[in-house]
């Protein structure tokens, strides 16, 4: 039962979206992460921390939603206040491999 169990950890792990990041790390923030989609629509004063990348080829569950909220979580263990996803790039299904970025945002 313990190898199955470790099995499947780390066939899970194995089969998650692949992170790169570039940028400052701070505390994580555990609070909100503020999402937005266009530049504009950020309306406080703040950095960019960071571009973080995610790469589905190897991801079991490529759904955009799934890597949409596993960057949120990424971001928030970075100690970004918000994200802002940038593009994605060569997708036209939720099964198809892909590469979204993003830029990690901190309030000033």
């Amino acid at each position: 039962m313990r190898y199955l169990t470790l099995f499947f950890l780390l066939s899970m792990v194995a089969c998650s979206p692949k992170f790169k990041y570039l940028g400052d790390t701070y505390n994580a923030n555990n609070g909100k992460i503020d999402v937005f989609y266009d530049i504009g629509d950020i309306d406080k004063d703040f950095k960019v921390m960071g571009i973080l990348t995610a790469d589905t080829q190897q991801s079991f569950d490529k759904s955009t939603d799934n890597v949409k909220n596993q960057m949120i979580e990424k971001a928030g263990m970075k100690g970004a206040d918000a994200i802002l996803f940038i593009n994605i790039y060569g997708t036209s299904g939720d099964n198809d491999n892909s590469l979204v970025e993003s830029k990690l945002i901190k309030y000033k």
